[in-house]
């Protein structure tokens, strides 16, 4: 049985390289150079972080976790994900109330005091945030309609003039 799995396994090999295509069709292999063999410091490394990674029980150590946490400096926005994780935890309600409010504010300003006002609005908050806090400032202009790109075939020739209905 090992013999003919063996035979098969090489059969199943030669189909597969001949299926391939040459990656240069027409050079000569005799300059193709086999790759090297990892040394066996390199080696190891690559078995431990396999093993490292397939095993989940050291990675969820108390201790390890810990260390984690103390050795993460703690930055402002750190802060305020965790009063947002602890409110939508502790207040679901208050958290979804408060931003169905918001969004039905954006749009009823919009829609009664015009988009150029709710832009200038927004350059204002935008304005009085701190530099740390500051959004992207290179946003999209509010428009309700995309106009239209200019049309890049616009200057060549039309392609189908030079057909004729009566054949010549």
């Amino acid at each position: 049985m090992a013999t003919i799995h063996e035979i098969l396994t090489e059969e199943r090999r030669t189909i597969s390289r001949r299926s391939l295509p040459d990656l240069a069709p027409g050079a000569s292999a005799s300059h193709l150079v086999a790759r090297p063999k990892r040394g066996r410091k390199n080696a190891t490394k690559a078995a431990a972080k396999s093993t490292r990674t397939s095993k989940l029980g050291g990675f969820l150590k108390p201790a390890d976790v810990m260390a984690r946490l103390k050795a993460t400096p703690v930055k402002p926005h750190h802060a305020f994900w965790l009063v947002t994780f602890v409110l939508v935890l502790v207040w679901p309600m208050l958290v979804l109330a408060t931003l169905f409010v918001g969004f039905w504010m954006v749009v009823l300003g919009a829609a009664i005091f015009g988009l150029e006002w709710m832009k200038g609005l927004r350059s204002k908050a935008f304005a009085t945030l701190p530099e740390i806090w500051a959004l992207s400032r290179d946003l999209p202009p509010l428009t309700l309609r995309r106009e239209a790109d200019p049309d890049p075939f616009e200057h060549l020739p039309d392609p189908f003039e030079r057909i004729s209905p009566e054949p010549q």
